[in-house]
């Protein structure tokens, strides 16, 4: 019968859907995989941040292995970035004179920049939108953080500044499902990342959780990312996932690096309250 024609073409329509779902989840985890893994002297030199006892000549030889980095630490630690605008420093120099808190986030900076800086077609992002968003969302979350007496203002600025990372690996399968994608959110209202989650299997939050993981970096500061637009369902009772979601919001309200998907995003008010943030306090931040 034609209804008989119709439910088998629907069930072959969906089993098509889902294989494809199955081999995008496939392909995008073997990219994940396949990421390269912060450099061993980036590790050897968080390793050395987070002991007490080493000194800045340790951490300075460390660095020192790896001159490309090297040269953007001190670039970096050079400009008014990092509160310093005297020129030709040396690199002990530098690391003494942001102070062990900082070094960690230059250190990170400095090895993330040049695949941030990379364009995104998938999300409509040319070369350096996305290394432009990621230093402001940082910058506005070391400020919220600094605004309520968050305990590690260095942690928010390196979960704003990561919290878009799983973007480089979503960004290759999202390019010939754009405008699927963008068809969804528009016909039936939902937030870019849930569309993301129903036509490719995964979102870019939850790349960016693993993508952290595999970077050995703390789990508290993975989670984070992973939840940074769904923040009330996070684990625990830190605010960290609450600044990196107003600090994305804020830093997308200002236009930095918003990309074709970068106004679907909702913020939520409840976030917003619990961070005793109020029209005021965000005009500042935005400020």
């Amino acid at each position: 019968s034609s209804s008989g024609r119709r439910d088998s073409a629907g069930r072959r329509e969906e089993a098509k859907e889902s294989s494809m779902t199955a081999a995008s989840q496939s392909d995008i985890m073997a990219d994940v995989h396949r990421l390269e893994s912060l450099p061993q002297v980036v590790l050897k030199a968080l390793e050395l941040i987070n002991d007490p006892r080493s000194s800045p000549q340790q951490l300075a030889a460390a660095l020192s292995l790896d001159q490309s980095l090297t040269a953007r630490v001190l670039a970096l630690a050079s400009s008014a970035f990092f509160g310093v605008t005297r020129r030709s420093l040396s690199l002990r120099e530098a690391l003494v004179r942001v102070g062990f808190s900082a070094v960690r986030s230059l250190v990170i900076t400095a090895s993330v920049a040049p695949a941030l800086d990379k364009p995104l077609p998938g999300y409509s992002l040319d070369r350096g939108q996305l290394w432009r968003h990621a230093i402001a969302c940082g910058l506005c979350a070391r400020n919220i953080a600094a605004m309520i007496g968050y305990r590690d203002r260095e942690e928010a600025y390196i979960g704003g500044l990561l919290h878009d990372i799983g973007k480089l690996i979503i960004d290759r399968h999202l390019r010939a499902e754009f405008a699927q994608v963008f068809e969804m959110v528009e016909r039936q209202h939902i937030p870019f990342i849930e569309a993301e989650r129903m036509v490719i299997g995964f979102d870019h939050a939850q790349i960016g959780e693993i993508v952290l993981e595999k970077w050995q970096l703390p789990a508290a500061l993975s989670e984070a990312v992973g939840k940074h637009h769904a923040p009330l369902t996070a684990s625990g009772t830190s605010l960290l996932p609450h600044i990196i979601h107003v600090a994305d919001a804020i830093t997308l309200m200002l236009g930095i690096g918003v990309g074709g998907d970068g106004l679907y995003y909702a913020a939520d008010y409840e976030v917003v309250r619990q961070l005793g943030l109020d029209v005021q306090r965000i005009e500042t931040l935005m400020a």
